[in-house]
């Protein structure tokens, strides 16, 4: 065991300062073979104001031999400095004073160094041990009164390891299909020291794995390792035998058989060949018609790929295909189809043959089936619907009814028009017939008319009535502005009402009950009996007071001469019942008339009045106007 002492400590005159710091000598492991030489160097950190030194160095004698004292790196070292030492026994002290009491100072500062040979030994490991050395010293000087503080030193070992033999591994990935320069050596050393240095055929290589190497090749791998142990050995790579993908035999594909094995043909190659499908296994199944991926792979995996295509079944095809068709009775009509890619036509009624040529005579109806066959005994199918046209009947009613403007469309489908007798304005539209434009209140048609295919002729005859709508409106009117107006048809029911100025309808009354602010146009639809309708306008006259409208006279000389016979109010004819009374100038009501319409000449009960002056009052939409008038008789 080594023990160490070291004595070190600040000097200062006439004081003593004391630094305990953690001191050290350094020793560091060391990989090393048996029977091989290791230098242990002793280094010393953070050694400050030291003025003396001792530790022991001890090991096991029968593990490792001493061989001498190595390089001082401490100027002021010496040999001498070891002593009390016993090399035989495995020991070795070490002393050192400074003889000028000049402080040393020692930071990661090589001191020395021991020369050891490693004998043979089974432990993995040997040790030097670095301890304190158990003497204990003092130094005391009376011309400075000084003196030094003792600092141990922790205990260290020196771990000499030896390592196993170095050894090597060696695995191939031989060359994996022919004509590939894809061989792999994978090298993995064992045990020795790290790192190594891989040679190849003595080249140095910078990879434990050796790729794309060369076929048919001897390969001399050897190891180093750090501690110069080394191993050798010699890899050949080789090329597997080429395959041939030979040939791939099937079955070709009938409409009666769409699906097929194969057979796949290999030449060379390593043995258990897997075949795949558009990189799916295959096992001999089933497969149809298509373009199809192969791939070989042998048991090294080298594979070969190509395309397969297989042809499906030719089936025939129609170039012009059939339509369903009508055909008269006791008629027949020559059909023909055009197709391609057939070997066989066969034309069937009703599950019968009937014909096996291209081309066939309709003669009777039903639903007429062709097939064709290919060389591949495809089969495709048409059909054909074969109707016989029937006598046409037109469904028509005796008697007809139209209102005056109106037109009359009766339905003519499936029917064509040969001749119409009793009218010359009609046209067709969409299959139907349309009549228009009686001059006569009663008309009597003849038509003749054709089926679709002209096989059947026949006649039909109809009567048309013109029903002339009988519909009259009140004639204009004026009122004032904002005044209720009562507005009905004389004769006819109103359906609706329309402002022609902004073409609002305003109401769809019989009676219509509304207000004007100003003049306008209405127009009315009416309806009579019949459900003929018309249209008709109104003019409506607005104004903002009747006084103005209604001019009355005030002298009337009712003599017969046609001159001021009659009491007359200009504008009163645009208003309705207009009420008229006429007093005496006593105030009795000698005349009335509900609906007067300027046709008063001064005559009361069969008798002229006598001249002199009268009063009125004129009643119209709820406005009175009173005033009076003269009459007077010429002599």
């Amino acid at each position: 065991m080594i023990r160490i002492l070291i004595f070190c400590s600040l000097f200062i005159f006439n004081n003593i300062l004391t630094a305990q710091v953690e001191d050290r000598i350094v020793l560091e492991d060391h990989y090393v073979p048996a029977d091989s030489l290791v230098v242990i160097p002793f280094n010393a950190n953070q050694i400050d104001n030291c003025y003396a030194f001792q530790f022991s160095i001890s090991w096991n004698p029968s593990s490792i031999e001493f061989q001498n004292i190595g390089e001082l790196g401490f100027s002021s070292f010496a040999e001498t400095d070891f002593g009390l030492s016993n090399t035989e026994s495995g020991v070795i002290r070490v002393v050192w004073n400074s003889t000028t009491l000049e402080p040393i100072f020692l930071d990661d500062t090589f001191v020395f160094s021991l020369e050891f040979k490693v004998l043979d030994f089974e432990s993995d490991s040997l040790e030097v041990h670095l301890s304190n050395d158990p003497l204990i010293s003092k130094y005391v000087y009376e011309d400075i009164g000084g003196g030094f503080q003792n600092i141990s030193l922790s205990p260290q070992i020196s771990k000499l390891i030896i390592p196993s033999p170095l050894e090597i591994e060696l695995s191939t990935q031989d060359i994996s299909c022919f004509g590939f320069n894809d061989g792999v050596i994978f090298v993995e050393p064992v045990n020795g020291f790290f790192p190594y240095e891989i040679m190849v055929n003595g080249n140095v290589v910078d990879n434990l794995i050796l790729d794309s190497l060369v076929a048919n090749t001897n390969y001399e791998i050897e190891v180093l390792d750090s501690l110069g142990y080394s191993v050798s050995d010699t890899v050949l790579l080789f090329e597997p035998e080429e395959f041939v993908l030979s040939s791939i035999e099937f079955d070709s594909l009938t409409c009666l058989n769409d699906l097929t094995t194969l057979d796949i043909i290999v030449l060379g190659g390593n043995g258990n060949f897997e075949y795949y499908l558009d990189e799916e296994l295959y096992a001999g199944d089933l497969i149809g018609s298509g373009e199809w991926n192969i791939e070989v792979v042998d048991s090294l995996g080298c594979h070969l790929d190509t395309l397969l295509i297989i042809d499906p079944p030719v089936y025939p095809s129609f170039i012009s295909k059939l339509n369903d068709l009508s055909i008269c009775p006791l008629t027949s009509n020559d059909l023909s189809v055009s197709a391609q890619n057939y070997e066989t036509i066969n034309w069937y009624l009703n599950k019968n043959l009937v014909s096996s040529d291209s081309s066939i005579s309709l003669k009777l109806p039903g639903e007429y089936i062709v097939e064709l066959i290919s060389d591949d005994q495809c089969l495709v199918k048409d059909s054909i619907n074969v109707t016989q046209i029937e006598n046409t009947i037109l469904n028509l009613d005796d008697l007809y009814e139209v209102c005056e403007s109106d037109t009359l469309s009766i339905n003519i489908e499936n029917t064509i028009i040969e001749e119409i007798m009793g009218i010359s304005n009609f046209t067709f539209d969409d299959g139907n017939l349309f009549l228009f434009n009686f001059n006569e209140m009663v008309s009597f048609i003849d038509i003749l008319y054709l089926d679709s295919l002209r096989c059947y002729e026949n006649t039909g005859t109809f009567q048309v009535i013109l029903n002339r709508s009988e519909t009259e409106i009140i004639t204009d009117t004026c009122l004032v502005s904002g005044d209720i107006i009562s507005l009905s048809p004389k004769i006819g029911d109103a359906q609706f009402w329309t402002d022609l100025n902004t073409n609002d309808t305003i109401g769809f009354e019989n009676e219509l009950l509304t207000s004007f602010r100003d003049s306008t146009v209405l127009s009315v639809l009416l309806e009579d009996d019949n459900g003929c309708g018309m249209y008709h306008q109104i003019a409506i006259n607005v104004i903002d007071d009747l006084s103005e409208l209604i001019d009355g006279y005030n002298v009337i000389t009712p003599n017969g001469d046609n001159k001021n016979d009659l009491l007359i109010f200009d504008g009163i004819s645009k208003f309705v019942s207009p009420k008229l009374v006429i007093y005496n100038r006593w105030g009795n009501v000698i005349y009335q008339d509900d609906s007067y319409n300027n046709n008063w000449g001064g005559i009361v009960d069969g008798k002229l009045l006598p001249t002199g002056e009268y009063f009125y009052t004129l009643k119209v939409d709820e406005v009175i106007i009173k005033s009076n008038f003269s009459i007077l008789y010429n002599e």
